[in-house]
């Protein structure tokens, strides 16, 4: 971890809670969760996601206060939901609603028809995730992020008065997402060729820069070996980057 860049990041405002010290603690506590420190994650029980699957009309409070969102992106095995289950692991975030298309998937088993179940699984947590933020939910959403619609996407929900919060995972060669793919066994896995995993990382780099251009707050970690941050925009826009990182080509 790059000690010299949090130095020279530590008088930015907070993002999270405690700005670039606690940046250093998230990271830390991932690599750790790598060994087993921190409990799976799951989506939590909730019964306006049964009913988005059951096709039953879901009331929503749009006069509520929008809440924050958090988009983690990335290409796959890239670390994003390691990550998430360290976040949550703060007494701060706990309460966040995660969503994920492969969590929903698995409310999915009736479909016989993988491809089909895969799709029905995307549009109901795109659903569910519209239903929490209209009912002025945190939220922590997941996604390699390798369509330009994510741009739309993140402009709207910020129009729509949440804030909203970028994190971004990466690695310096896509060999190495393949190797842990092929090393962790989901079964999801089977659908990401090597080819669809180089493109999906080359399309999701692309719209980096937008992702952060929208952000009210944004942090990049290289996780090719371990999270290092490399990059970060603080709540009052200021940005600070690791110049030497292979990755701040795609923030400039």
């Amino acid at each position: 971890m790059d000690n010299g860049f949090f130095e020279r990041i530590s008088g930015a405002a907070s993002l999270f809670v405690g700005g670039a010290p606690f940046i250093a603690r998230l990271a830390d506590r991932a690599v750790k969760d790598k060994k087993g420190g921190i409990p799976d994650i799951r989506m939590a029980e909730d019964e306006r996601l049964e009913n988005v699957v059951r096709g039953e009309k879901v009331n929503t409070y749009p006069e509520k206060p929008r809440g924050t969102y958090i988009f983690f992106a990335g290409v796959n095995a890239g670390g994003k939901s390691t990550m998430i289950k360290s976040l949550k692991s703060f007494e701060k975030y706990s309460s966040y609603y995660y969503v994920c298309e492969d969590e929903v998937e698995k409310k999915l088993r009736a479909v016989s028809d993988k491809t089909e179940r895969m799709l029905r699984a995307r549009e109901y947590a795109l659903a569910y995730r519209e239903i929490l933020l209209k009912d002025g939910e945190n939220v922590i959403f997941e996604s390699v992020a390798s369509h330009p619609s994510h741009v739309e996407d993140l402009k709207r929900i910020k129009a729509a008065g949440n804030k909203v919060i970028v994190v971004y995972i990466g690695t310096s060669d896509p060999a190495i997402n393949i190797a842990r793919i092929k090393n962790r066994g989901r079964e999801n896995d089977a659908f990401l060729i090597d080819e669809r995993v180089i493109r999906r990382r080359e399309n999701s780099l692309k719209l980096l820069k937008d992702f952060i251009a929208i952000s009210d707050e944004a942090v990049v970690f290289d996780n090719s070996v371990s999270y290092a941050p490399v990059f970060y925009k603080s709540a009052d826009g200021k940005e600070f980057a690791d110049e030497t990182s292979w990755i701040f080509k795609h923030t400039e």
